[in-house]
């Protein structure tokens, strides 16, 4: 499994109402230190149980300003370079994934009789339970209030 953090170094060049979009705030549109405290601590337990081989880093640790907006400093260039290498990453386990998925599900998909349509209903059927299962146990990962 893999985690990927980042770690936004120029926080206090903003006020919290333009930076908004990358960190949580209170309602008195203050950064919310509690929320902040809590992220650390995950961000802890995730290396703890996935240990430091299974955490990438997202190289992107600025903000800026452009266009009146604060967006993250990096070129389209840097950031589809980041893009393919989270997918290279993540590629080999999700390709896991599939081949143990297809092993357990074999029988019940592979059953005599049945169609190829009726095959790929039901594997539909179960892969949409799988993405809702999947982000019931891990939708609070990350999570903003």
């Amino acid at each position: 499994m893999r985690a990927f953090f980042r770690d936004i170094a120029n926080r206090n060049e903003f006020e919290g109402p333009d930076a908004k979009d990358f960190f949580d705030l209170t309602e008195s549109k203050a950064f919310d230190v509690d929320v902040e405290t809590n992220q650390k601590a995950l961000k802890q337990e995730i290396r703890r149980r996935l240990g430091n081989d299974g955490i990438a880093t997202i190289p992107f640790t600025c903000l800026k300003r452009e266009n009146a907006r604060i967006v993250v400093d990096a070129s389209e260039k840097e950031i589809q370079k980041f893009c393919h290498d989270v997918e290279t990453r993540l590629w080999t386990i999700i390709e896991w994934q599939i081949r143990d998925w297809h092993k357990l599900r074999s029988s019940e998909i592979g059953s005599v009789g049945q169609s190829f349509d009726q095959r790929i209903a039901r594997e539909l059927e179960i892969e949409r339970d799988e993405h809702l299962r999947f982000g019931n146990v891990r939708s609070l990962v990350g999570a903003r209030r």
